[in-house]
């Protein structure tokens, strides 16, 4: 080949890998400047979410973790990778055994969850960080922002991090599951760039498909991971759809193998009375409500109050008429959205990511316990603080050329800017965490913002109950079921706050009540042999026992109260092995075993009393009923020979 032939066919090659890769030169040089704007970002993040670390366990958190027998074993993992149907963490395996490790780690102290959260959110940040840096260095972009690039990446990551409204996604334990998922994303599509800039790819190939499983055992939003792995590549990376299937299709391949995953998880159907079409609400009305909601999203993320845990208040539009003006708002979006893939592709990427990711929350599918939930904008929020930087600094720098100002002007000043939008949020951020520190200033909160909350209502009267007091539960509880008839956990703890005051008959009727809502409770079917138990009612009593166990084996509490019921007929061979299946289940249940020593002394297992009463005020010294039967086996002669 001639030395001509050879330069020029060095020169189309060139010219290929700049089209196809990001600028080796610029993207893969991690100097002191990536490492101070990281450092920035962990300190920021660190002091907005450090007083969250106080939060308590609250709403969901109840059913998820304190009251779900599957956490309390990490192995084997068919159970800590499962959960209770119509949990949040039913049907998202990796979420559940994220909370099976907590739990093995620090047993019920809301810290270390609190710990788990923050470091994921801490991971998706320094992940975007790097996402936005590598993207604004790309081909397409690297030519306007290759000397801007890590300062706007550092600050839409730092903004990103600190804003108030990741709060629901980050302080709100149980709503790990949205920021493992935009973890697992985002990392998904992290993996993927750097593997196509990566001489060696199969290893970041591998650990985007990997991610992409992970995710899709965390959050069903990860639906639309590797159709946006593969927009990226066609936006930013290869320039056509053809390009980019022909060099990454097995990476493409294996991606979209990880919606069998997802499917099959779906088809389990783990939450059915709260998702789906026959539900009394219709698709068109349910997506006639999102476009208001949309806006308010949109809207929070500029000024983000009032900050809520629930939206359960939210109307639903049942007329289009009546929220047109925000469908045409969004339509606009949408269009602008359209457009600019057409001509401006990088901004249309964005509007896409925004409303794709939303999209399974967001669209037609209801979901009609939680028509708004503010964690939903977590990942998609990403698209707004995106444009909004790159728009503010692109404004910036044009003003100050037509005005002729020194090139220093425009850093100087947005710098300044985003030192006062940071201090400002997370500012709010600290505040709002400040509601998680106990149930009862978050519901307080809630009420004064949004009173006619059947959810906050029923929240108040949780607080009430626990504390006590009754008389003030029982009337927070009338009030939620005057905005929601239909609401089950009210109805069971206004029969419990009934119950609180020995009046087991009214009790009974409400248990029925919640019952023909949830049949398949197990929690209410105990609860109803515990009124029924104390109605003198035993046999009755241990037919619901039964069934609560029927629907949940593993129920540590019917097995206990059964375990009891039989004891007290005197039928203590058939108690015993319900008082082993409870500690087998509930291992640290302090109450089961003092009533499993009773149980022994009374079949004449002293030994095995003794230790199961000491094991009892060990785990809960307060307790009286052990402390006395161990004294008197402790101290009793021993007998004639």
């Amino acid at each position: 080949m001639s030395s001509r032939n050879r330069k020029t066919q060095s020169k189309s090659s060139d010219v290929i890998a700049d089209r196809t890769t990001p600028s080796a030169a610029l993207v893969s040089k991690t100097g002191i400047r990536e490492v101070i704007l990281s450092l920035i970002i962990v300190a920021a993040v660190a002091a907005s979410q450090a007083n969250g670390l106080k939060g308590v366990f609250v709403f969901d958190d109840f059913s998820a973790i304190r009251d779900n027998p599957h956490v309390r074993q990490v192995w084997p993992l068919s159970q800590s990778m499962s959960a209770p149907r119509e949990t949040p963490v039913a049907g998202r395996p990796a979420v559940a055994f994220s909370l099976a490790v907590n739990y093995a780690l620090g047993g019920l102290d809301p810290k270390g969850y609190h710990v788990f959260n923050i470091a994921v959110h801490l991971l998706c940040t320094l992940l975007l960080f790097g996402i936005v840096r590598r993207t604004l260095l790309s081909p397409r972009l690297g030519m306007r922002f290759s000397h801007s690039a890590p300062y706007l990446a550092g600050a839409t990551a730092l903004l990103w991090a600190v804003h108030p409204l990741q709060t629901d996604a980050v302080t709100y334990i149980v709503q790990r599951t949205e920021s493992l998922m935009a973890l697992s994303y985002l990392l998904t599509l992290y993996c993927a760039i750097r593997g196509w800039s990566a001489v060696h790819r199969r290893a970041w190939n591998a650990g985007a498909v990997v991610s992409c499983a992970l995710g899709m055992i965390s959050k069903e939003v990860m639906v639309s991971a590797p159709f946006m792995v593969l927009l990226y590549d066609r936006v930013f990376v290869s320039g056509t759809w053809r390009e980019a299937l022909r060099r990454s299709l097995g990476l493409y391949a294996g991606l979209a193998a990880t919606w069998v995953v997802l499917a099959a998880l779906v088809v389990g159907a783990h939450r059915t009375e709260t998702v789906g079409f026959a539900l009394g609400v219709t698709w068109r009305e349910y997506m006639w409500t999102q476009t208001g909601i949309i806006l308010h999203y949109l809207r929070l993320c500029f000024w983000p109050t009032p900050l809520l845990i629930t939206y359960d208040s939210w109307p639903i539009a049942h007329e289009a008429t009546r929220v047109w003006p925000h469908a045409v708002a969004v339509l606009a979006l949408l269009a602008a959205t359209a457009w600019a893939c057409r001509f401006r592709p990088s901004m249309g990427f964005a509007g896409i990511w925004f409303f794709i990711i939303l999209a399974p929350t967001s669209s037609i599918l209801p979901i009609i316990t939680e028509v708004a939930a503010e964690r939903r904008m977590y990942l998609s929020s990403v698209a707004v603080v995106v444009l909004t930087v790159t728009g503010v600094y692109l404004g910036a720098a044009w003003l100050a050329k037509r005005l002729a100002l020194p090139r220093s002007t425009v850093p100087v000043c947005l710098g300044a800017l985003v030192a006062v939008a940071t201090a400002l949020l997370g500012q709010a951020t600290i505040k709002r965490n400040r509601d998680y520190h106990s149930a009862a200033l978050l519901w307080t909160d809630m009420l004064a913002k949004r009173p006619n909350s059947a959810i906050a209502q029923h929240g108040m009267g949780e607080v009430c109950l626990n504390a006590g007091r009754s008389d003030e539960a029982i009337r927070f509880f009338n009030r939620a079921l005057e905005l929601k008839p239909a609401f089950p956990e009210a109805l069971t703890n206004l029969a419990t706050a009934l119950a609180q005051q020995t009046r087991y008959f009214e009790a009974a009727i409400y248990y029925r009540e919640a019952l023909q809502l949830r049949p398949d409770s197990a929690l209410v079917c105990n609860n109803l042999a515990n009124a029924l138990a104390a109605q003198g009612k035993t046999d009755e009593a241990i037919e619901y026992y039964e069934k609560a166990l029927s629907l949940d084996a593993r129920s540590f509490q019917a097995h206990n109260n059964l375990a009891n019921a039989l004891a007290g007929r005197g039928l203590f061979e058939k108690a015993l092995p319900h008082y082993v299946a409870a500690l087998r289940a509930y291992p640290d249940f302090a109450e089961g075993h003092a009533n499993f020593g009773y149980v022994l002394e009374k079949t004449g297992q002293k030994p095995e009393a003794i230790a199961h009463y000491q094991e009892a005020l060990r785990l809960k010294p307060e307790l009286t009923m052990p402390r006395a039967r161990l004294d008197n086996l402790l101290n009793s002669p021993p007998p004639r020979q």
